[in-house]
């Protein structure tokens, strides 16, 4: 008897811990899914302009030059655009990458500074949506 008592007490015990365990299980899906989700917690803003990747490139180098940012490199094939440049006033990198979501659809990463500047990034995004009136 005192034996069933032990292996009751045992696969309750069991029975707790795994369900914590599953508890924990979900949680940490459900923070990977919210890290997915937010990629300016990365230092990137990211935006899609409602044109093709062309007129994205020259936008974004007419909004960078209008910026005080130096462009130091544009690499483009037809899969994808990269953009980089350093700001003049502090001498922060800054990268723009673009990719084709469509002919009249392109999505855009932008990153101002080595660890990112929300701000400076939302201010080029507006400069380029200018360029594209």
């Amino acid at each position: 008897m005192k034996i069933l008592k032990v292996c009751l007490v045992a696969i309750s015990f069991l029975t707790l811990v795994l369900q914590g365990c599953g508890l924990l299980v979900g949680a940490g899906a459900g923070a990977a899914a919210g890290v997915a989700g937010t990629k300016y917690a990365q230092g990137n803003l990211e935006t899609t302009y409602p044109v093709g990747l062309q007129q994205a490139v020259k936008a974004s180098q007419n909004a960078m030059q209008q910026s005080q940012i130096q462009i130091t490199d544009t690499r483009m094939d037809s899969t994808q655009a990269e953009i980089t440049g350093t700001r003049t006033s502090d001498g922060s990198p800054v990268t723009i990458k673009l990719i084709p979501l469509g002919s009249n659809s392109t999505k855009a990463d932008i990153r101002v500074g080595k660890l990112g500047d929300e701000n400076a990034a939302r201010v080029l995004n507006r400069q380029i949506f200018e360029g594209l009136k």
